[in-house]
């Protein structure tokens, strides 16, 4: 049992390394296009986003809130737009 727990806190230390480069990299790949262009105020969001990750790059330990919500605002947008039936604009 012991063995189980420290294996399980090892696999947790390396997720805690976060590389936040990659992961907006893949967010930009994955969004950027589709939300500026097909959403209405699609910009906005992604400022949110790019200012998100201004935040965390200043602090890490409080801007990775701000991260996970412009995501999840993203991914909600992403969503809606791969949706055939619903028609556009998205507002």
């Amino acid at each position: 049992m012991i063995a189980k727990v420290s294996h399980l806190v090892h696999v947790l230390d390396r997720r805690i390394v976060f590389d936040i480069d990659a992961f907006v990299a893949a967010i930009r790949d994955e969004c950027h296009a589709s939300v500026t262009t097909k959403v209405v105020n699609g910009g906005v969001l992604w400022r949110q986003f790019e200012e998100a990750v201004t935040a965390y790059r200043t602090d890490p330990a409080n801007g990775e809130r701000q991260i996970t919500e412009r995501v999840n605002e993203l991914a909600v947008a992403k969503v809606l737009i791969d949706d055939p039936t619903i028609t556009w604009p998205i507002a």
